[in-house]
C-alpha cells in the first residue's frame, strides 16, 4: 500500500495493527430488502469479519402501525421480523443503531397524499416543512415507533442530510420574517427540536449526518448548542476525502466538536445504475479517511467508521449494487480495517474461502471468483458478474459500424442482405438472446433465494428486460431484412412516415427499441 508505515503511528491502530474504533455496517432496506434469513448469515459473517454494530435504514420497512400504518411498503418487515433481527444482532454481538430519516430524503412520507401539506414545496415530496403544524407530531410519532423497537440502542440516527429547497414555503417565509431567522437558523430550529426530543424522552444519543450542518459555521452551532445535543457523521464516498474534509476544516470545527463518525461506503456510491461494485475504489475512500484519522485523532475523537452501502440513491431511483454484490467490497474494508494495509484479490479470496480467483474486468476492479465462494448470497453475486460481462459485451457491440443496419434500414427493411449477414457475424444477435435467456433463468431462481418477487421482478425490469425487448425487435428486424429479395424505388420517406414512427413507438417498444439500439 505504500502507506502502512505511517497509518501506524497512532494510537487509534492497536498493536495488532487494527482500527480500534467502532465498525459499522450500513443496511438500506430502502430497496431490495433481504429475507430475514438472509440478514441473520449477513450478521454472522460481518460479525465474524470485524463490524461491531450495524446501522439499519428502514425507510418504508419498518411496520409503522396506528396512525402511521398508511406509510409503511405492503412488504413491509412485520414486528416479529424485527424482533428477529435484534436478536440475530445481539447474537452476533452487533450494536444496533436505527436511522430516521427527519428533514431530508422524507419520499417515502411525502410522496403520499396524506401528507401533501407536510411537504416545503408541493411540487417536491423531498424535504420537510419544518413549520407545519404537524411535521413535529409526525416525526416525534415515527421516531416514537422506531425507537420502542429497538429497546436497547444507545444512538439513533436522524437523517437531515441533503435538506434542500428550505425556507421556500410561504409558512417558512412567514416565521423567518417574524423571527429574523434565515435558512441556517431554520434548519437549526428543526434538527434542535428533534434532537431535544430523543433525548429528553429516550436518553438515547441522537447522530446527524454531517454535510448540511457543518456548513453552516461554528458560531451557529455553538449558538444551537449542537455538540452537547447530538453527534454529527461526516460522509464522503469519494477516493480523496480531503476534498471535501480538509485541515481547514478539521481545525475549525475540532474546536466545536469533540469528536466525530466518519461514513464512507462499500456500494451505492459509485453510479444510481450500478450493478456491480469497483471495491478498489470504495477501499481508496477508506484508504483516504483512515489517513485523516490518524492525522487528527490527538486532537478529535473518532468514534467509529460506518461503511454505507446504498440500496437507491434516493426512494424514486432504480437499485443499484444489490447487497451480494457488495460483499466483497465489505469483505475488503473490513479486511482493511483489521490489518491496515492493501487488500488484493489473492488476500480477498483466501478471506472469503474461494476456491480459485481470476482477474476479471480490471477496468471497474470487479472481483471475480471462478469458483464457488464462502459468503451469503454468493450465487446472486456470481450471476450478476456474469450478467454484467455479458451486458458489456452488447454496449460494445454497438460501437460496430452499422451503416447497413440503422434505424432507417430496420424500418422499411431496405438494406443490402450480404452486409447485414456479415454484421450480425460480429453483432450474434440470437446467440446473445439465448445467453441474456440463460441470466435471466439463473439469475431469477438464485435472487428468490434472498429477495421478495417485488424486488427480483424490478431488477430484472430495469436490467434484463430492456436488453431483452431490443434483442427480440434486433432479431424480427434481421429476419425481415434477409427475407426480402425486391426492394422499392427512391425515395420513399417522407414526414408522415417520420409520424407515423412516432405513434408506433409509443405502442411497440419491441420495434422501437430495435431501431434505436444500434
Amino acid at each position: 500500500m505504500g502507506r502502512k508505515s505511517a497509518l501506524r503511528k497512532k494510537t487509534v491502530i492497536d498493536e495488532k495493527n487494527s482500527f480500534i474504533g467502532e465498525r459499522i455496517v450500513h443496511l438500506d432496506l430502502k430497496g431490495a430488502p433481504p429475507s430475514i434469513e438472509y440478514i441473520d448469515s449477513f450478521m454472522n459473517f460481518i460479525a465474524s469479519m470485524g463490524a461491531t454494530g450495524i446501522l439499519i435504514e428502514y425507510e418504508d420497512m419498518f411496520p409503522y402501525s396506528n396512525e402511521l400504518e398508511g406509510i409503511k411498503a405492503h412488504n413491509a418487515y412485520t414486528p416479529q421480523d424485527i424482533k428477529k433481527i435484534l436478536f440475530f444482532a445481539n447474537l452476533n454481538n452487533l450494536t444496533v443503531v436505527p436511522l430516521v430519516q427527519t428533514f431530508g430524503h422524507l419520499e417515502f412520507v411525502l410522496k403520499l397524499e396524506k401528507y401533501k401539506n407536510h411537504r416545503e414545496v408541493s411540487k417536491y415530496p423531498q424535504v420537510l416543512c419544518p413549520t407545519y403544524k404537524d411535521s413535529t407530531w409526525l416525526i416525534n410519532r415515527m421516531i416514537d415507533q422506531v425507537l420502542k423497537a429497538h429497546p436497547t440502542s444507545k444512538y439513533i440516527h436522524i437523517g437531515c442530510d441533503e435538506v434542500y429547497y428550505l425556507g421556500k414555503c410561504e409558512r417558512c417565509k412567514k416565521k423567518m420574517a417574524d423571527e429574523k431567522l434565515n435558512e441556517h437558523k431554520l434548519f437549526l430550529n428543526h434538527v434542535k427540536k428533534v434532537a431535544s426530543y430523543v433525548t429528553e424522552v429516550y436518553k438515547v444519543r441522537p447522530i446527524i449526518w454531517g454535510d448540511k450542518i457543518t456548513d453552516l459555521g461554528v458560531d451557529l452551532i455553538k449558538e444551537f448548542q449542537i455538540p452537547q445535543l447530538l453527534d454529527v457523521m461526516l460522509w464522503h464516498y469519494r477516493p480523496d476525502v480531503s476534498m471535501r474534509y480538509d485541515d481547514k476544516f478539521f481545525e475549525v470545527f475540532g474546536r466545536v466538536f469533540n469528536s466525530f463518525w466518519i461514513a464512507g461506503a462499500f456500494k451505492g456510491a459509485t453510479a444510481v445504475d450500478s450493478i456491480v461494485t469497483n471495491r478498489k475504489y470504495h477501499l481508496a475512500n477508506l484508504i483516504s479517511w483512515m489517513e485523516i484519522i490518524i492525522t487528527w485523532n490527538h486532537k478529535i475523537d473518532f468514534k467509529g467508521i460506518v461503511l454505507t452501502g446504498w440500496q437507491r440513491y434516493d426512494h424514486f431511483s432504480v437499485l443499484c449494487e444489490l447487497l451480494p454484490v457488495g460483499i466483497p467490497s465489505l469483505a475488503t474494508s473490513l479486511e482493511f480495517l483489521n490489518t491496515i494495509s492493501d487488500v488484493d484479490d489473492e488476500t480477498l479470496g483466501r478471506t472469503l474461502e474461494c476456491q480459485e480467483v481470476d482477474t476479471f474486468d480490471t477496468s471497474v476492479s470487479i472481483f471475480h471468483p471462478q469458483a464457488f465462494c464462502n459468503f451469503p448470497g454468493f450465487y446472486v453475486y456470481k450471476t450478476i458478474v456474469t450478467f454484467y460481462n455479458l451486458q458489456q459485451r452488447i454496449y460494445s457491440l454497438r460501437d460496430i459500424p452499422n451503416g447497413w443496419f440503422s434505424t432507417f434500414n430496420i424500418l422499411y427493411s431496405f438494406s443490402s442482405p450480404a452486409q447485414v449477414e456479415n454484421f450480425v457475424i460480429n453483432f450474434p444477435i440470437d446467440a446473445l438472446k439465448l445467453e441474456l435467456k440463460e441470466s435471466w433463468s439463473v439469475l431469477q431462481e438464485h435472487m428468490n433465494e434472498i429477495y421478495d418477487e417485488y424486488t427480483v421482478n424490478e431488477w430484472l425490469l430495469t436490467y434484463i428486460v430492456p436488453f431483452s425487448i431490443r434483442l427480440d425487435g434486433l432479431s424480427k428486424a434481421k429476419k425481415a431484412i434477409l427475407m426480402k429479395r425486391d426492394w422499392p424505388r427512391r425515395p420513399f420517406v417522407n414526414k408522415t412516415a417520420i409520424q407515423s414512427l412516432q405513434t408506433t413507438c409509443s405502442t411497440d417498444n419491441e420495434f422501437c427499441g430495435s431501431l434505436f439500439f444500434t
